[in-house]
């Protein structure tokens, strides 16, 4: 057999031929392994598609970044073109119709829905009281300053009240050596805050209650005296203090002391004990404003029969509506049979009732905590000289645990909406649920239940046009009242309001105190309107 031609070496110092010789007439071999290989094609267009898609992989977040500075860019020219666009530019968008009725009042849900970015904002700088500490360094850099909280001996205020010269309070703070009640206003901007003194303030009492007339502020506050404890009366005109009489108030354990005024009259209401130290009741005395002296005596005005305390006044056109928890006593507890005493001893027998009444299912009941009693709501109205013109009517279920409370008006025709706080647990705990009732001279509304989980503690509040309570989050929900005291909206947490308390409310805003270490600072926050027409799911 021939030999086949063999290609000459590189050394042989000829170049390689173009195209390998090959023989024709040579047997050809088959692959074993060419059914099992891919196609070269194949294979190419595998590893060019591999290649691709490292290569988008790759590309991935610089795509990412450029469509979030693409965002970023879009947004900002879009507020900046709504918030800054010359007068005159574009037009206003059409309101939201609010939601009004039972859709408005169904119960919030257990997480109420955050409100957002805050759409309450300070309108100037807050009016500071007392001395703020000093900021402690963060221990991150980047952290920014601390915000001090709230710390003993703090500085203490009361409800607010709106007045023609903006928005006041009763405030009680360590001073001299002692405990001082002043009385502070702040403008309807938020400015020109001013803190005028009272006097000095004896043993462990609230801060003075206030309350507006035209230009002046009327304040009534606690004092100890030799009989127990007096009121003190006092009228605020600029940097002018007038006295006005002393009142009574006896003995009781309750501090609670409101003051509203309307027409030529105001009127204070108190809770005290009666005379033979069994039950506590409402008393009210009337005085003249503008003399600053007594009208009418100190006389009682819950039935005789009521256990009455915690009384809320405000007024209406014509007179006031009044108020106050009334208590009950607690359901009867049902307690287990006792097995009859087995044969032996007398002294035997004794000894295991005595245990029984002692141990009762399973508890020691030798200290007990507070009871829970029967308490409900009852309210009256009275006339400018602080009388009655109708017998005191109960608006919540006489068997209910109403723990707190508050008052407000609703309309032009002097309705009042009461708006609890009820659960069955002892006083100052969490919890419960709140509802709402429409109070009319003509009668009773149908109750509401605004929200029954996720609450805080303390008393609703009711100012003109709004609604706040107390989350269990330590925030605050709010929520617009119509002139039918039907929510406006949903009930819905305010970020701006977190850390605040809502002493007031008026046409320039609402009135909002924070504590600032043994400080605190007092604003004037208007809510946007988006807050009170968000419609209701």
């Amino acid at each position: 057999m021939t030999e086949p031609t063999r290609a000459p070496d590189d050394d042989d110092g000829m170049p390689p031929p173009s195209e390998p010789p090959t023989r024709t007439d040579a047997p050809t071999r088959s692959d074993p392994f060419a059914s099992r290989r891919p196609p070269r094609d194949r294979v190419v267009a595998e590893e060019d598609a591999r290649t691709s898609a490292e290569r988008a992989r790759a590309r991935q977040p610089a795509i990412a970044v450029a469509l979030l500075a693409g965002v970023l860019v879009v947004g900002a020219i879009g507020y900046r073109s709504l918030t800054h666009a010359p007068a005159g530019v574009g037009k206003p968008l059409p309101p939201i119709v609010p939601a009004r009725g039972k859709s408005a009042r169904a119960a919030a849900p257990a997480n109420a829905p955050d409100a957002g970015p805050g759409r309450c904002p300070a309108v100037a700088d807050p009016f500071v009281l007392g001395d703020p500490p000093k900021a402690a360094e963060p221990a991150d850099p980047d952290a920014g300053p601390t915000e001090p909280g709230l710390s003993p001996f703090a500085i203490e205020v009361g409800r607010g009240a709106t007045f023609d010269g903006g928005f006041a309070v009763g405030v009680l703070r360590e001073q001299d050596g002692g405990s001082v009640a002043s009385v502070a206003t702040i403008g309807p901007d938020g400015r020109g805050g001013k803190l005028v003194k009272l006097a000095r303030s004896r043993g462990d009492m609230n801060a003075p209650v206030v309350v507006g007339r035209a230009g002046a502020v009327l304040a009534a506050y606690l004092e100890p005296d030799a009989s127990g404890r007096a009121i003190k009366l006092a009228k605020v005109e600029g940097d002018h203090v007038t006295w006005g009489p002393e009142l009574s108030e006896g003995r009781d354990e309750s501090l609670a002391v409101d003051l509203a005024t309307s027409g030529a009259r105001a009127v204070v209401v108190w809770d005290d004990l009666t005379k033979d130290q069994k039950r506590s009741q409402v008393v009210l005395a009337s005085f003249d404003p503008a003399t600053m002296r007594v009208a009418t005596e100190a006389r009682p005005v819950s039935g005789p029969k009521t256990d009455a305390e915690s009384p809320r006044l405000v007024a209406r056109p014509g007179g006031y509506w009044l108020g106050w928890v009334a208590r009950g006593d607690a359901p009867p507890k049902a307690k287990a049979a006792v097995d009859p005493p087995a044969k032996g001893k007398p002294k035997d027998a004794a000894k295991r009732r005595a245990k029984h009444d002692d141990d009762d299912d399973g508890e020691d009941t030798g200290y007990a905590a507070e009871t829970i009693d029967a308490r409900w709501i009852e309210i009256v109205p009275l006339d400018e000289a602080g009388a009655p013109t109708a017998s005191p009517r109960a608006i919540t279920p006489k068997d209910g645990h109403v723990l707190a409370f508050d008052v407000g008006l609703v309309g032009g025709s002097g309705d009042v909406i009461v708006v609890f706080r009820d659960d069955d647990t002892p006083s100052g705990s969490g919890g419960g649920r709140v509802s709402s009732v429409v109070v009319r001279l003509g009668g009773v509304g149908e109750p509401w239940v605004i929200a029954d989980e996720g609450l805080g503690s303390g008393a609703p509040a009711v100012v003109p046009g709004w609604l706040a309570v107390a989350d269990v989050s330590g925030g605050t929900r709010l929520a617009g009242l119509d002139d039918k005291g039907d929510l406006v909206g949903e009930l819905v947490v305010e970020p701006s309001l977190v850390g605040g308390e809502i002493l007031a409310g008026g046409p320039s805003g609402l009135f909002l105190a924070r504590p600032l270490g043994r400080a605190v600072r007092l604003y004037v926050v208007r809510c946007g309107a988006a807050l009170a027409a968000a419609p209701a799911k």
